[in-house]
């Protein structure tokens, strides 16, 4: 199966040169992209490029800048992100303008809490962070954000309003995305989730079947299959600085197996069980094939999981059952002789996947029995 998803994430990576476009967050097209502007002053301190509005519409997002803007969540909702780029919340209830502690989540939360949390691994970074430790800069900082939303957003007629906003922090008029430390940053995070620095050594990917290369042992973060860092939870425990050796995955693996897991995430929502249980089709092939064959086979799933009424049991299951092996059997004219469909059913526990139930190697012939 992780191979089948291997596949999967190479076939649907981005075609851009930039690796790094596969690595930063997607942005739904249309998503208003702000900046809060910053210059760096002769002496090398920074300052705001205009102080009389220091926030600015720059765009919307599309596939094309998607890169530009570079913005990467932290590993969970209370963690600072990736880069200083963040979604764009308001809410009175939960903000703070004023008083003691002022403090506004998307500001202060991400923002200013990214720089303050990095502010010693790079000069720049410490720059800025000296600039938001000024309290009277970030009381007004914090007083022309809430300005900015609610003249430009929430007094607009719904129908008018952009599909989300993002805000991130532009240096001499460059985004995130266009700066080598934070770059730097967005590869760091692709390592570290894959073992970096825990559990890596030199040997050949189980999944490219490159020799010689750098392999980690945390790829099954994307897939939650085992634990290294709990002894016990498998028999005999693990080494957790040895881990690699039991599924060693480069990082250019790591990062096809999680856009395998984005991939599936957003093409395959729909597909339930009664109970709510959730699950995906993961198809493969038994001989090697065309990836123009796997496309169609995934394009045909993505259809399907549009209309799906669910598998399930029971009678009321019984009446889509018919449609269901019809439509699953006629994926693609070689479906039945040459794919072979896993079923991994799943759930969250937080921001992790947990793994239920693997059901591998169905031909589609088998299915309905």
């Amino acid at each position: 199966m992780m191979r089948a998803l291997y596949q999967i994430g190479r076939l649907v990576k981005s075609d851009s040169d930039d690796p790094l476009v596969d690595i930063v967050d997607p942005v739904a097209p249309g998503t208003h992209v702000i900046a809060l502007e910053l210059q760096t002053e002769e002496d090398g301190t920074v300052s705001l490029v205009n102080p009389d509005a220091p926030f600015r519409l720059l765009f919307e997002a599309s596939a094309k800048n998607v890169l530009r803007i570079g913005y990467k969540k932290g590993a969970s909702g209370k963690a600072v992100n990736i880069t200083p780029a963040a979604a764009c919340t308001f809410d009175k209830t939960k903000d703070k303008l004023d008083g003691n502690n002022p403090k506004i989540r998307t500001f202060d939360g991400k923002i200013v809490a990214f720089f303050r949390s990095k502010r010693d691994r790079d000069p720049m970074i410490g720059k800025i962070a000296d600039f938001f430790e000024m309290n009277q800069m970030t009381d007004i900082l914090r007083t022309e954000y809430y300005k900015f939303i609610e003249q430009n957003y929430i007094n607009l007629p719904k129908k008018n309003r952009p599909k989300g906003r993002i805000l991130a922090v532009s240096l001499d008029g460059k985004l995130p995305g266009e700066l080598d430390t934070y770059r730097k940053f967005l590869s760091e995070s692709q390592t570290t989730l894959i073992g970096s620095g825990v559990s890596e050594g030199s040997g050949i990917c189980s999944l490219t079947l490159e020799s010689n290369s750098t392999v980690y042992g945390k790829a099954s973060n994307a897939f939650s299959f085992y634990t290294i860092d709990k002894p016990g939870m498998i028999t005999g425990g693990f080494n957790e600085k040895r881990a690699w050796k039991n599924f060693p995955v480069s990082a250019y693996a790591g990062q096809s197996l999680k856009q395998a897991r984005d991939y599936l995430d957003k093409r395959q929502k729909k597909f339930y069980m009664p109970g709510n249980f959730k699950y995906w089709v993961i198809p493969k092939f038994v001989f090697e094939s065309e990836e123009s064959e796997l496309k169609n086979t995934l394009l045909a799933l993505e259809k399907y999981a549009e209309t799906s009424p669910g598998f399930g049991l029971g009678q009321e299951a019984q009446t889509h059952f018919t449609e269901v092996d019809y439509r699953i059997k006629k994926l693609s004219e070689w479906a039945e002789s040459q794919v072979l469909l896993s079923f991994l059913f799943w759930e969250r526990n937080n921001s992790q996947l947990k793994i239920n139930l693997l059901v591998d190697d169905v031909p589609p012939t088998r299915l309905k029995r």
